[in-house]
């Protein structure tokens, strides 16, 4: 029982210093892409993209959606934007509803789309709420139901994780 107690101390420690480390990092590669140094933003997101990172992840799916430092990829956008989207990170929410109603990279999906944009902007996404009009005008009544319906699941399922929109 001491040996676990100490371990939890010990873990105390490491865990603000971690994650003060990852926003360092995190930060550093912010600066890079400012400053049009990609390959410095790349290098600084991948591994904290790797690690589950959401920022970091949606941050290498808006480089590859922009084509910035990397040749313009949709579909690993949209890789990138669905991980971060999944952990609740609201800007990857914004792309990935974008790019499902839009079918860039991913299969059109009207109501999956609707179902990131709401989730946007329950995140405080306020450029979704445009982007939410415009797919909810272009759905049909089952669609919308059916975006509805997956609003819900998806809010149950996570609502025990912290990414709860």
């Amino acid at each position: 029982m001491r040996s676990f107690v100490v371990f939890v101390l010990i873990l105390s420690f490491i865990a603000p210093a971690h994650a003060a480390d990852a926003d360092a990092a995190f930060r550093s590669g912010l600066v890079a892409f400012n400053e049009g140094a990609y390959a410095s933003a790349s290098a600084a997101w991948g591994p904290l993209a790797q690690a589950g990172d959401a920022r970091a992840q949606s941050s290498l799916g808006f480089m590859y959606y922009s084509g910035r430092g990397v040749p313009r990829d949709s579909a690993r956008a949209a890789e990138f934007f669905g991980r971060a989207a999944e952990q609740g990170e609201p800007t990857a929410q914004l792309f990935l509803s974008m790019m499902l109603f839009k079918s860039d990279g991913v299969p059109l999906n009207p109501p999956l789309a609707m179902m990131w944009a709401e989730l946007a902007i329950a995140g405080g996404q306020t450029e979704a709420f445009e982007w939410h009009a415009i797919i909810m005008q272009s759905m049909s009544e089952a669609e919308r139901e059916e975006g509805w319906r997956l609003v819900t699941r998806w809010r149950e399922m996570h609502q025990n994780h912290g990414a709860v929109r």
